[in-house]
């Protein structure tokens, strides 16, 4: 059991897969990803994201669950946030112009790719579930997903709205009836 409040630099906010040689994010790393603009209750959402990735491991993750899964999104779609990318550019600050470039591109691809892992949308799709306080079994709606696309980032704040927006812009029309079907269906 983690518990955010008080905690130290070192302490662990999240595990990945317990019991196995997972990634442990400690407040101090959490905080540097973020610029370190979290509290004590964004530090609560991140523990929750990674035990989520504990409970649901995709290590062996079956063909009729990615199937079900990314027919949810058109990865074609993907964009980050703005923000992310302005992150990306001013990490890349002290790099050469002319090196600034390709790294920057590269480093888009990356996040992109860390974006569309199973994984990672799951537990995005769990933190819609979080933010409206639902229990498994009660029922996600278009208007419960109009709404998050709306104000997630305004309740929750910059960091919290470039993690969930490539997720969003992935969902259209065509792919929102499976989003829903997924989200209702997956124990989330």
């Amino acid at each position: 059991s983690l518990t955010m409040w008080n905690t130290t630099d070192n302490e662990v906010v999240g595990r990945n897969y317990p019991g196995a040689p997972g990634i442990m994010y400690r407040k101090s790393y959490v905080q540097l990803m973020s610029d370190g603009t979290l509290n004590d209750f964004d530090l609560q959402i991140a523990a929750a994201h990674e035990k989520g990735h504990g409970l649901r491991s995709f290590e062996h993750e079956s063909p009729w669950i990615r199937e079900q899964l990314f027919s949810c999104f058109d990865f074609s779609r993907i964009k980050l946030h703005p923000k992310s990318i302005e992150k990306i550019l001013v990490d890349l600050k002290d790099v050469p112009f002319w090196k600034r470039r390709i790294r920057a591109k590269q480093e888009v691809r990356d996040l992109q790719v860390y974006f569309l892992q199973s994984d990672e949308l799951i537990e995005r799709m769990s933190q819609l579930k979080n933010y409206f306080g639902m229990q498994a079994g009660e029922e996600f709606t278009h208007e419960h997903l109009e709404y998050a696309r709306e104000h997630y980032g305004t309740d929750y704040g910059n960091f919290w709205d470039r993690q969930l927006y490539p997720m969003f812009t992935m969902i259209t029309p065509q792919t929102e009836p499976a989003f829903l079907k997924f989200m209702n269906g997956f124990p989330l």
